[in-house]
């Protein structure tokens, strides 16, 4: 088994096809076809299954692509950080965030990367705080911004904030700027996320009023959409402030926060206890973890 059969095994994978990943690697379909059965050999089990659309991996396959990654990822920073040694930081990190943090954070963070550190190859990955936390586990991301603090098998996490949730509505410059009490949401028809989603996790945790179910009308996973029927529809949602800040600025919503007791949700940055940072990711991780303190702060 060596790297370049990982490498290619990743790209047919990740194209769901060999003769579309043989066109990326600039390859004969045949000597691709042969590297994978060569691979397969070496496993012990099927790693492809083939059919009319092109190929997916099997169980085992899955496994060993999550498991090749995470190779491909060691070998990539030894690499980097024998480059890198004593000169500039050089090699590719890949950070994620969670949509809401995406919003506001992924520019400035490309452009003072490229201004402090112009070797680094920065890569970020936006999507829902869940699927954030499964991509550095699997090893896809070397960072990750999660909305969690609990513990998580593998992953080591520092809590950085908590950050205050707000009841988010049309804008009213009678109610702009004022506060509700915990108790009160009761009284708002409310679209919020589906139950698995973490901010949901987060409001049913930090809600305090046991007597009344909250008025959920409706259940959407989608920041875009969740304010567009806050502004348009007479419903109301649960969002940090950051998530509003330009609607905010526009006039077109407006954000109150929950407090007696606050609503709010816990901010952490997570690394793989089993594949540690590169020299370049050490420094992403500092830059990232000053931008989401000083965005929750604003």
């Amino acid at each position: 088994m060596d790297i370049r059969q990982l490498r290619s095994f990743i790209r047919v994978v990740e194209q769901a096809s060999i003769s579309r990943a043989a066109q990326s690697l600039h390859m004969a379909q045949p000597s691709l076809s042969q590297r994978i059965r060569e691979l397969e050999r070496e496993v012990g089990v099927a790693l492809l299954q083939r059919h009319s659309g092109g190929v997916r991996p099997t169980e085992a396959g899955a496994m060993v692509a999550d498991r090749a990654r995470a190779i491909l990822r060691l070998v990539d920073t030894m690499v980097s950080e024998a480059q890198s040694a004593g000169r500039e930081p050089v090699g590719q990190v890949i950070v994620g965030l969670p949509t809401t943090m995406a919003l506001h954070l992924t520019l400035p963070l490309v452009q003072l990367v490229q201004k402090l550190y112009p070797k680094i190859r920065l890569r970020v990955s936006e999507g829902m705080s869940g699927h954030v936390q499964e991509w550095v586990h699997s090893g896809r991301l070397d960072i990750a911004v999660l909305y969690t603090a609990d513990p998580v098998p593998g992953l080591a996490l520092e809590e950085l904030v908590k950050e205050d949730l707000c009841l988010v509505s049309a804008h009213d410059p009678a109610l702009a700027g004022q506060d509700i009490r915990n108790a009160e949401l009761v009284e708002y028809p409310l679209v919020l996320p589906s139950p698995d989603h973490g901010l949901r996790r987060s409001i049913e945790a930090g809600w305090r009023r046991v007597d009344r179910p909250l008025d959920v009308v409706a259940e959407i996973d989608s920041l875009v959409h969740l304010k567009r029927l806050a502004m348009d529809s007479g419903l109301h949602t649960i969002l940090p402030a950051a998530a509003c800040r330009d609607e905010v600025l526009a006039g077109k919503l407006m954000c109150r926060r929950v407090l007696d007791p606050p609503l709010r949700r816990p901010i952490a940055m997570a690394t793989s206890t089993s594949r540690p940072l590169s020299v370049a990711g050490q420094h992403i991780y500092g830059i990232v973890k000053g931008m989401v303190r000083d965005a929750v702060r604003a």
